[in-house]
Protein backbone atom coordinates (compact mmCIF):
# COMPACT_ATOMS: atom_id res chain seq x y z
CA UNK A 1 0.00 0.00 0.00
CA UNK A 2 2.78 2.26 0.73
CA UNK A 3 4.58 1.77 -2.38
CA UNK A 4 0.89 2.97 -4.04
CA UNK A 5 0.71 5.41 -2.25
CA UNK A 6 -2.69 4.35 -1.03
CA UNK A 7 -1.42 5.13 2.89
CA UNK A 8 1.34 7.30 3.99
CA UNK A 9 4.77 5.69 4.64
CA UNK A 10 4.04 6.33 8.73
CA UNK A 11 1.09 4.58 8.86
CA UNK A 12 2.59 1.72 6.29
CA UNK A 13 5.96 1.59 9.23
CA UNK A 14 3.87 1.51 12.27
CA UNK A 15 1.07 -1.44 10.63
CA UNK A 16 3.99 -3.40 9.97
CA UNK A 17 6.12 -2.75 13.40
CA UNK A 18 3.08 -3.44 14.95
CA UNK A 19 2.33 -6.78 13.05
CA UNK A 20 5.85 -7.93 13.58
CA UNK A 21 5.92 -7.52 17.46
CA UNK A 22 2.18 -8.75 17.54
CA UNK A 23 3.75 -12.10 15.76
CA UNK A 24 6.66 -12.15 17.94
CA UNK A 25 4.57 -11.96 20.92
CA UNK A 26 2.21 -14.18 20.08
CA UNK A 27 3.89 -16.88 18.75
CA UNK A 28 6.03 -16.92 22.39
CA UNK A 29 2.78 -18.24 23.59
CA UNK A 30 1.06 -20.19 20.83
CA UNK A 31 4.91 -21.94 20.66
CA UNK A 32 7.05 -21.79 23.67
CA UNK A 33 9.94 -22.91 22.26
CA UNK A 34 10.24 -20.34 19.86
CA UNK A 35 11.14 -17.95 22.28
CA UNK A 36 14.92 -18.97 21.97
CA UNK A 37 14.75 -18.90 18.55
CA UNK A 38 15.57 -15.94 15.96
CA UNK A 39 14.26 -17.34 12.91
CA UNK A 40 11.57 -14.40 12.43
CA UNK A 41 14.31 -11.85 12.92
CA UNK A 42 16.77 -13.68 10.11
CA UNK A 43 13.37 -13.44 7.98
CA UNK A 44 12.73 -10.12 8.57
CA UNK A 45 15.88 -9.34 8.11
CA UNK A 46 16.19 -11.34 4.64
CA UNK A 47 12.75 -10.41 3.48
CA UNK A 48 13.77 -6.52 4.16
CA UNK A 49 17.28 -6.85 2.60
CA UNK A 50 15.93 -8.41 -0.82
CA UNK A 51 13.00 -6.14 -0.65
CA UNK A 52 15.27 -2.87 -0.40
CA UNK A 53 17.42 -4.38 -2.90
CA UNK A 54 14.65 -5.52 -5.23
CA UNK A 55 15.33 -3.37 -8.35
CA UNK A 56 19.05 -4.38 -8.77
CA UNK A 57 18.28 -7.86 -8.62
CA UNK A 58 18.15 -9.79 -11.51
CA UNK A 59 16.30 -12.65 -12.47
CA UNK A 60 18.54 -15.89 -12.77
CA UNK A 61 17.56 -19.66 -12.46
CA UNK A 62 17.97 -19.76 -8.62
CA UNK A 63 15.49 -16.96 -7.84
CA UNK A 64 12.90 -18.21 -10.25
CA UNK A 65 13.32 -21.82 -8.95
CA UNK A 66 12.87 -20.96 -5.83
CA UNK A 67 10.27 -18.40 -6.35
CA UNK A 68 8.02 -21.61 -8.21
CA UNK A 69 8.29 -23.37 -5.25
CA UNK A 70 7.36 -20.89 -2.67
CA UNK A 71 3.62 -21.91 -2.83
CA UNK A 72 4.02 -25.56 -2.42
CA UNK A 73 6.93 -25.05 0.49
CA UNK A 74 4.56 -22.82 2.18
CA UNK A 75 1.67 -25.66 1.88
CA UNK A 76 3.59 -28.62 2.72
CA UNK A 77 6.84 -27.28 5.23
CA UNK A 78 4.66 -27.76 8.64
CA UNK A 79 3.01 -31.11 7.20
CA UNK A 80 5.93 -32.83 5.71
CA UNK A 81 9.03 -31.89 7.91
CA UNK A 82 8.44 -34.14 10.92
CA UNK A 83 7.89 -37.38 8.50
CA UNK A 84 10.71 -36.47 6.73
CA UNK A 85 13.10 -35.71 9.36
CA UNK A 86 11.87 -39.69 10.48
CA UNK A 87 13.06 -40.70 7.13
CA UNK A 88 16.30 -39.57 7.18
CA UNK A 89 17.29 -39.90 10.58
CA UNK A 90 16.25 -43.47 10.32
CA UNK A 91 18.20 -44.06 6.91
CA UNK A 92 20.39 -41.13 6.38
CA UNK A 93 23.90 -42.74 5.26
CA UNK A 94 24.86 -39.19 6.75
CA UNK A 95 24.56 -37.90 10.27
CA UNK A 96 25.36 -34.25 10.32
CA UNK A 97 23.65 -31.84 8.40
CA UNK A 98 20.01 -34.15 8.89
CA UNK A 99 17.92 -30.48 8.93
CA UNK A 100 19.69 -29.56 5.49
CA UNK A 101 19.09 -33.31 4.00
CA UNK A 102 15.16 -32.63 5.29
CA UNK A 103 15.12 -29.19 3.74
CA UNK A 104 16.92 -30.86 0.13
CA UNK A 105 13.87 -33.41 0.39
CA UNK A 106 11.43 -30.99 0.96
CA UNK A 107 12.43 -29.04 -2.37
CA UNK A 108 12.33 -32.31 -4.21
CA UNK A 109 8.79 -32.88 -3.18
CA UNK A 110 7.60 -29.45 -3.47
CA UNK A 111 9.88 -29.29 -7.05
CA UNK A 112 7.71 -33.05 -8.05
CA UNK A 113 4.34 -31.12 -6.79
CA UNK A 114 4.73 -28.31 -8.87
CA UNK A 115 5.54 -30.08 -12.10
CA UNK A 116 2.82 -32.51 -11.48
CA UNK A 117 0.25 -30.61 -10.22
CA UNK A 118 0.53 -26.59 -9.83
CA UNK A 119 1.52 -26.01 -13.62
CA UNK A 120 -1.43 -28.10 -14.69
CA UNK A 121 -4.02 -26.92 -12.57
CA UNK A 122 -2.67 -23.19 -13.54
CA UNK A 123 -3.07 -24.41 -17.12
CA UNK A 124 -6.71 -25.60 -15.96
CA UNK A 125 -7.77 -22.47 -14.41
CA UNK A 126 -6.48 -20.38 -17.19
CA UNK A 127 -8.50 -21.95 -19.77
CA UNK A 128 -11.46 -22.47 -17.03
CA UNK A 129 -11.52 -18.38 -16.99
CA UNK A 130 -10.83 -17.72 -20.92
CA UNK A 131 -13.90 -20.51 -21.69
CA UNK A 132 -15.55 -18.36 -18.59
CA UNK A 133 -14.64 -15.13 -20.24
CA UNK A 134 -16.60 -16.25 -23.95
CA UNK A 135 -19.24 -17.44 -22.89
CA UNK A 136 -20.14 -14.37 -20.68
CA UNK A 137 -22.64 -12.81 -22.45
CA UNK A 138 -22.53 -8.43 -23.13
CA UNK A 139 -22.19 -6.33 -20.45
CA UNK A 140 -25.53 -4.70 -19.60
CA UNK A 141 -24.58 -1.22 -21.17
CA UNK A 142 -24.17 -2.74 -24.80
CA UNK A 143 -27.72 -4.32 -24.08
CA UNK A 144 -29.80 -1.90 -22.79
CA UNK A 145 -28.38 0.70 -25.59
CA UNK A 146 -28.65 -1.76 -28.23
CA UNK A 147 -32.75 -2.38 -27.24
CA UNK A 148 -33.70 1.15 -27.30
CA UNK A 149 -32.00 1.89 -30.51
CA UNK A 150 -33.73 -0.94 -31.93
Amino acid sequence: LMESKKICKALGLFCMTYIFFSYLYFDSIINPFSKESHFAVLACVLFLSIWLARFNLKGCFLVVFFSELTYSVYLFHNWLWTPLQSIIKNYSIFESHQRLQVLLLLFLFCYFLHITVEIYGISLGKKFINLKNQNKPENATSISSNHENG
